[in-house]
């Protein structure tokens, strides 16, 4: 406790040379830095078992169908999370609902975008694999990317510790199913499942507790 007070004496004697909350600054970097670092781990793992474990073309198609996905996520208003976050703190709780609500609405162009790739993909180029991926992001993408909103309403109200806990147990989660899928087949559609699902439901759990 008293490294503890001496360390928050310290952090406060700053601010008159820094003119910033010094320890509001050093508890969030610690959080946001502890999350880079997990992110960085589990990239790292990633990219060995890819490497080690798969064919390079099914990590090709890997990149390839994430590369799809963030162009059919651009409706989705990705912007509005930083609007969402500003009116959080300024009290604003429910704008939450109002701004996922706008998003599910404009997420219906990622939804006919996801199908048009299916079509592609089932009846002119076949490749059934890529088909059903596409087929089956028509009803993930628009909740997968939605419900990330959860984390603006935590920055907003400065809730770094929780936001990075919640953060770290998604990418384990993500990174415990993708080793799992890639340890046990080689086949893409598995792969990307193992991806898109815990985020989805992690997101939409943490989503629902936010809003309680």
């Amino acid at each position: 406790m008293n490294i503890k007070n001496k360390l928050y004496n310290l952090l406060r004697k700053s601010e008159k040379y820094t003119k910033t909350d010094m320890v509001y600054l050093t508890r969030g970097g610690f959080w946001l830095t502890l999350f880079r670092f997990i992110s960085s781990i589990s990239a790292f793992i990633l990219a060995i078992a890819f490497a080690n474990l798969l064919p390079k073309e099914i990590y090709a198609q890997y990149k390839y169908i994430l590369s799809i996905f963030s162009i059919l996520s651009i409706p989705m208003l990705s912007g509005m999370g930083q609007a969402a976050v500003q009116a959080v703190a300024r009290g604003y709780d429910k704008t939450i609902v109002s701004a996922i609500k706008t998003k599910l609405r404009w997420s219906s162009l990622a939804f006919l975008g996801s199908l048009i790739m299916f079509l592609y993909y089932h009846f002119i180029n076949i490749n059934h694999n890529l088909s059903y991926i596409f087929l089956g992001s028509a009803f993930i993408l628009p909740f997968f990317e939605s419900f990330s909103i959860y984390d603006d309403f935590l920055q907003g109200k400065k809730l770094f510790n929780k936001s990075s806990i919640y953060g770290i147990i998604i990418k384990i989660s993500a990174l415990a199913t993708m080793l799992l899928a890639i340890f046990l087949t080689n086949n893409i559609f598995a792969v990307i499942s193992a991806y898109l699902i815990p985020y989805l439901i992690g997101r939409t759990i943490f989503y629902l507790i936010i809003t309680k």
